[in-house]
């Protein structure tokens, strides 16, 4: 038998005597809410910023609506060695789609202090003059106000009388408005949405 066999054959006991402990915490024990799973990796992120520009929204070509807009991350602290207080501000890409797209566009502006969750994820495109780009965002899985320095009001969206409403003013579906035909990326080397 190789070894590697017999290696796996002398862990699989262990591992299911793991599994089905479900008393006191032991050295190495895996946490309460994953025994006996898989665990996977987790790509999720939570930021709280300023946003620093105005929401762009636009639609891809089968007409999803997809927004767009950065959000300032300020780190301070105090200098050890002068007793100065220090600052630095990290600027990161927001994308958020569909249904989210279309609340973010119009409740999120400038200035605004938000509450981001979703996930990190590499953007890669190609330049115009043909260098590779790229360019950390995140796309966001929720978007909230901040209640640290302000109030909100939240008003709940019927997306059913919404939709009664856009079939009746809208382009035919599947068509993009005339403003949001052209991507970005296809001029200049901006980065595509």
């Amino acid at each position: 038998m190789p070894t590697s066999a017999r290696r796996i054959r002398r862990l699989q006991p262990q591992v299911a005597h793991h599994n089905q402990s479900n008393s006191g915490k032991k050295s190495g024990e895996e946490p309460p809410h994953t025994k006996g799973q898989l665990t996977t990796m987790d790509n999720t992120i939570t930021l709280c910023g300023n946003v620093t520009n105005d929401p762009t929204l636009r639609y891809t070509s089968g007409g999803a609506p997809v927004v767009s807009f950065d959000i300032a991350v300020n780190q301070r602290w105090k200098d050890a060695a002068t007793q100065e207080q220090r600052e630095k501000a990290m600027f990161i890409s927001v994308q958020a789609w569909r249904g989210l797209a279309e609340n973010a566009a119009q409740s999120v502006r400038k200035g605004q202090r938000v509450v981001i969750q979703g996930r990190l994820d590499l953007n890669q495109w190609e330049a115009d003059d043909g260098t590779a780009r790229s360019k950390h965002r995140v796309i966001a899985s929720d978007i909230a106000s901040s209640m640290m320095f302000g109030t909100t009001e939240f008003t709940r969206v019927d997306r059913r009388a919404a939709a009664q409403i856009a079939a009746n003013t809208e382009e035919p579906q599947g068509e993009a408005p005339p403003d949001a035909q052209q991507t970005p990326g296809a001029q200049g080397g901006e980065e595509p949405f």
